[in-house]
């Protein structure tokens, strides 16, 4: 069992390096999140199999796996905080948006659009949570 753990974990986090780049950005915010969220959704549809594992656990999925969600998805969280820290920054404003629940927030939204990616392929295609990420990172870009 935890061969296979860190296989589909290797792959996972393979995929998701490309998708949240610790490269300095440049750039608009939301062209950059929305093809990252695009990307990520495109790596869900590309292994279903790995992503279930990941996205929809079980119920008595082995510890193991949780804790080594856990700690990918902090990574992700710390990415995404260096990213919004960013996006605040290149937008000029004087905006009150507290970093950590921001990024928090589109990790879990970037979740569920996996989720739904893989449960509901049709009512929920990876283009429309594109254009959806593109909207809120607009948002938040303009200090809305």
């Amino acid at each position: 069992m935890g061969a296979l753990i860190e296989r589909e974990e290797s792959y996972a986090l393979t995929q998701l390096v490309q998708v949240v780049s610790e490269a300095s950005h440049e750039g608009d915010p939301a062209d950059l999140f929305s093809a990252g969220v695009r990307s990520f959704l495109d790596a869900v549809s590309s292994r279903p199999s790995t992503w279930r594992i990941i996205l929809l656990p079980l119920e008595g999925t082995p510890t193991i796996l949780g804790t080594h969600i856990e700690s990918n998805r902090a990574q992700l969280r710390e990415r995404l905080e260096a990213f919004v820290r960013w996006v605040i920054k290149r937008s000029g404003l004087d905006v009150d948006l507290d970093v950590e629940i921001c990024a928090r927030a589109l990790l879990r939204l970037s979740e569920e659009a996996g989720r739904m990616v893989l449960t509901d392929p049709e009512h929920f295609p990876p283009a429309r949570y594109e254009r959806f990420a593109h909207t809120v990172m607009d948002l938040i870009a303009r200090g809305a």
